[in-house]
């Protein structure tokens, strides 16, 4: 992931950018984003917990081998709530 484009999104309102480190494949997209949610959401993980279990339950991307990344670094132990608020 650039973080000229996630500097972006901050400079425009947003508390923190959450996106791939390259290319993905669609249907990995979808299956990882609904687990990350549940985990965000349901199980109430701190960010970078979410994004990892995440990544271990569901398995690398297999065509591009990309990882889901987030900025800035400062949210790795914040919960979805505390970022939002």
């Amino acid at each position: 992931m650039r973080n000229d484009l996630a500097e972006a999104f901050i400079q425009k309102g947003a508390a923190c950018y959450v996106g791939w480190s390259g290319l993905v494949n669609l249907d990995y997209t979808d299956t990882f984003t609904k687990e990350l949610l549940q985990n965000l959401l349901e199980k109430e993980l701190p960010l970078k917990k979410a994004i990892d279990l995440t990544s271990s339950t569901i398995g690398p991307e297999p065509d591009h081998k990309t990882e889901m990344l987030y900025y800035p670094e400062k949210f790795w132990d914040k919960k979805l709530y505390d970022i939002i608020h």
